[in-house]
């Protein structure tokens, strides 16, 4: 006869189970997760494919450029350009506020028209423009105190880096088989990793870069500049150089254009066709043409 050993809580629950008064349960149990899982049905821990470390470090790069830029940003504003408190204030938060307005456009280029790869390659190398004009503008013999380089080179790069914030780990995500969840899990650790990473050295560097060097007989911001510019040259090379081990989803029907489209249908036929019938809700006036 086969020993079987019980627990503590099977005990309990084979003691209590024919009492009178006790509810009839049965035991808790944990979840099953898939067995297609390659990571339960071995004890081999999926691998990341290499494509995945080409953007891993592509976004610790990217990252690098940002933070670069923006740690010393209110300073360039305040003390090279002279702009005063109010003035650098306000220009510094609109360059924060176009930097996360632009993923929406992002989204809207990658899913609707030329996909998540020739997105980021676009628009990376708009983003690298930018970082070029601005390093090239703080060089006081050709940029001077105009404003007209900063703000062109800020421009291009709120476009760049927020056009690529939403396509980057999407496209990381693509490299990874739905069925490996924990190797999901791992690459979007890794991702982050990088993130904070690229972050916190660059807000340690360039501060010291801009202070600790001088040239042109200023704090040097045209190198403080420069070396997150290089960082993002790199960044764009690395990318390019894994190319032939991407994964590419094609792009489909864009989810934002078609909840703009159906809300301006609604709009129209509201205001040109009321005597359709009063309904129930303003957005089911498109419904001659959308599925609402």
């Amino acid at each position: 006869m086969t020993h079987i050993e019980l627990t503590h809580k099977d005990r309990v629950f084979a003691a209590t189970a024919g009492l009178p008064g006790t509810p009839h349960t049965t035991p808790p149990s944990t979840p099953l997760r898939s067995q297609s899982d390659p990571d339960l049905t071995t004890n081999k821990r999926i691998p990341l494919p290499r494509s995945a470390y080409f953007i891993i470090f592509v976004e610790g790069c990217e990252r690098f450029c940002f933070y670069g830029l923006k740690t010393i940003l209110l300073l360039y504003f305040m003390y090279y350009l002279q702009l005063n408190k109010d003035s650098a204030t306000s220009g510094f938060h609109l360059f924060s506020f176009a930097c996360y307005f632009t993923p929406t456009i992002g989204a809207i280029i990658s899913d609707g028209f030329i996909g998540r790869y020739w997105t980021i390659v676009i628009l990376s190398l708009i983003y690298f423009l930018g970082t070029c004009v601005l390093t090239v503008t703080a060089i006081p013999s050709i940029g001077g105190k105009h404003l007209a380089g900063p703000i062109i080179g800020l421009l291009l790069i709120a476009f760049g880096t927020g056009g690529i914030k939403p396509c980057v780990s999407a496209f990381g995500a693509d490299q990874i088989s739905l069925t490996n969840p924990r190797t999901l899990s791992r690459f979007f650790a890794f991702f982050y990793f990088s993130i904070n990473f690229g972050s916190l050295i660059s807000t340690v560097i360039t501060p010291m870069l801009r202070s600790q060097v001088h040239c042109f007989g200023y704090d040097c911001y045209a190198l403080a500049f420069g070396i997150p510019s290089v960082l993002m040259l790199i960044a764009i090379i690395i990318f390019i150089a894994g190319t032939p081990l991407y994964k590419r989803v094609p792009p489909k029907e864009n989810i934002i254009m078609r909840f703009i489209a159906v809300i301006l249908r609604a709009i129209q036929n509201a205001i040109c066709h009321p005597s359709s019938g009063r309904k129930e809700h303003w957005i089911y006036y498109a419904d001659d043409k959308y599925n609402v």
